[in-house]
């Protein structure tokens, strides 16, 4: 049998503590990674974003300058 102490008498719940507190810090962790990684990402997609519509306004300027070409022939 166990001699009676502080430790043995809470010591589920002193244990219940610091496993929600670790857990706590890993979820904290996890949410920070995800929004760092979708901040990164976002950046991105605004970039790709920005290309795209450079290339389709080039393209787009191309198809009028031809169209007008074949409009004069």
């Amino acid at each position: 049998m166990l001699p009676v102490s502080y430790i043995t008498l809470y010591g589920s719940q002193i244990g219940a503590f610091f496993e929600l507190a670790l857990l706590s810090f890993a979820l904290a962790y996890r949410y920070n990674t995800l929004f760092v990684k979708l901040s990164y990402t976002e950046k991105e997609l605004r970039i790709l974003n920005k290309n795209l519509e450079q290339k389709i306004d080039e393209r787009t300027k191309q198809l009028k300058n031809l169209n007008d070409v074949l409009e004069q022939k």
